[in-house]
């Protein structure tokens, strides 16, 4: 699976860094809506909106999804990326 940013309505849609190597700051803030936050997921990084939970976004199932996979206990709220750890400084 390469970069995919998984939306509160269960869609999953790919992406990829506009230089073709890795996102910027402005880049990871327009896909997820606000300031990021990144989780560690093994080989990949999960980037989310640090306040989604706090601005009462909609959860995300999806993404929910993997951290809980991943051993973290708690929920996702609003869209996220899932990315390679080297498309990200």
């Amino acid at each position: 699976m390469s970069d995919v940013i998984a939306t509160t309505a269960g869609v999953m849609k790919p992406v990829q860094p506009m230089n073709g190597k890795c996102y910027s700051l402005r880049e990871l803030q327009h896909y997820v809506g606000g300031n990021i936050e990144t989780v560690s997921l093994g080989n990949k990084v999960l980037v989310v909106d640090e306040e989604g939970k706090i601005k009462n976004k909609l959860p995300n199932k999806i993404a929910t999804g993997w951290i809980i996979t991943s051993g973290y206990n708690d929920y996702i709220c609003g869209d996220a990326m899932l990315i390679e750890r080297e498309h990200i400084q």
